[in-house]
Parts: structure tokens; sequence; C-alpha cells
């Protein structure tokens, strides 16, 4: 049985669900939904992450997070024919009602956190609809109507931009410099053709999914053949972009404590 304690724990981060918890974490929910389908070999899926855990615990009692790992569990990403990731799916009762692929700017990611959080019975708009505020602000943008916004919380916001901006721009500086490797860009059409090709045929049912999985794994191979050292230093400058966003945002959080706190 599970207690209170461990329940709010629970509601305070994201949860992690397979095929078979779906139904019951997700479609059956009290609680909205918001559904990360992801997987470990995601660079976005990893820079989104931290978001998803701080938004977790801002919104709990409101909506749930549910981490989905489309590497063990893709019987609910092909049912809502999810293409690529992170997709996230914004459900309530059961029904889709909005989805977002790719990892957007944090401000879109709350206002999309926020109509889900409102109750359309109640007509809540996106702040507390019961005057849980009671006029304190939220790092995540839910706050009383017509309330300025704190220093600290604008500090918090400018080190989010600042780090979504130089992690987009770590990121284009790594695809500009790969694309410039000779035979790069012809490796990645034929790659692009091979995955096209392969899911194409999963689609169709030509192919089982580890077929498609065995496609994709050699394309990606031979994609890395091709393209030799240039692929290796490529994926070290992603990492190194991601490790470098991860540790931004984490300061961000922190100094937003911190200037809570005191």
């Amino acid at each position: 049985m599970t207690h209170e304690k461990d329940k709010d724990r629970a509601a305070a981060q994201p949860l992690h669900g397979s095929d078979g918890e779906f139904e019951q974490l997700v479609l059956k929910s009290k609680l909205p939904v918001v559904v990360d389908f992801w997987a470990p070999w995601c660079g976005p899926c990893r820079a989104l992450a931290p978001y998803l855990d701080k938004l977790a615990a801002d919104y709990a009692g409101r909506l749930v997070v549910v981490k989905v790992n489309i590497d063990d569990n893709s019987r609910y990403a092909e049912t809502y024919r999810v293409q690529g990731i992170p997709t996230l799916l914004f459900i309530r009762d059961g029904e889709l009602e909005d989805t977002q692929v790719g990892m957007p700017p944090y401000a879109h990611l709350v206002a999309k956190f926020d109509a889900l959080a409102a109750d359309p019975a109640a007509g809540d708009a996106g702040c507390c609809g019961g005057g849980c505020c009671d006029g304190h602000e939220h790092v995540h943008g839910h706050r009383p109507a017509g309330a300025p916004v704190s220093a600290r919380e604008a500090a918090f916001r400018r080190a989010m931009s600042t780090a979504e901006a130089n992690l987009d721009a770590a990121l284009e500086a790594a695809l500009k410099t790969a694309e410039a490797t000779p035979g790069w860009l012809e490796a990645k059409q034929v790659f692009t053709a091979a995955v096209g090709a392969a899911r194409a045929g999963f689609e169709a049912e030509e192919l089982t999914k580890e077929q498609f999985r065995e496609a994709y794994d050699a394309a990606e191979q031979a994609f890395s053949q091709a393209v030799g050292t240039a692929g290796t230093d490529y994926d070290r400058a992603v990492q190194a972009a991601i490790a470098a966003y991860d540790s931004a945002i984490a300061a961000a959080f922190a100094a937003f404590d911190e200037a809570a706190a005191g």
C-alpha cells in the first residue's frame, strides 16, 4: 500500500511509465497528464529533462508528468503516431488536448502547462483557479493576473533564456563544423533516405519493430563509417553543449531558490 507521503513525493517529480502502466497512469488519471516520449540516446530529450523535473514539482497536485522510454515501450508511441522525440502529449480525462514536438522555449512550455492545469469547468485561465497563489509568485510564471514579475524571477528567466540561446548556438556551431567535413552531407542524405524507407516499411507493417531497429542501426553505422572521426567530434560537441546547458539550468534554479530563502 502506498503511503500519502509517497504519493506526494511521486506527484512532485516525473513518473516513469511502461506500456503496461500507461492506461492506469495516463488514460485513467484523475489529474491532467503530460506524457514525455523520450530515449536515453536523445540529446534534446536530456536537455528538456530539467524543465520537466522543475515543472512537475511546480504543478504537483494539478497535473502529473509521465516519462515513457520509447526504446523499451513503443506501444503508445505508435498509437499516438510519434514521429520524433522528445514528444510531449497533453492529456486530460484520457483525451489528447495538445502535442509538442522538440524542445520549446521555457516560456512556451509553461504556457502549455498552465493551459492543461487550468480547470475548464471553473473557467480557470491558468492561475490557481481556487486562489492558491495567495499573491505569491512562482518560478514557472504561474501568478495572479496583473501581479508584477519580481527581480529574482526576472533574473531566473534571463538565465534560462541565456542557457537556451547558448545551447542553440553551440549545437548550431557543432553542426556547421560537421557539415563542412567532406562527404558529411552526402552521408547524411543516404542515412535519412535509409531511415525514411525503414520507417515507411514499419508503418506499412512490412517490417517488425525489431527489423526497423536493425535497419536504423545499420544506417547509423554506415553513416558513422562514412564520416569517420568527424562524427565522433560532433557527438562530443553535442554532449559538451548539453552538459553546459544542464549546469546553467541547475545554477539558475539554485540562484532562484537561494534568493527566495534570503
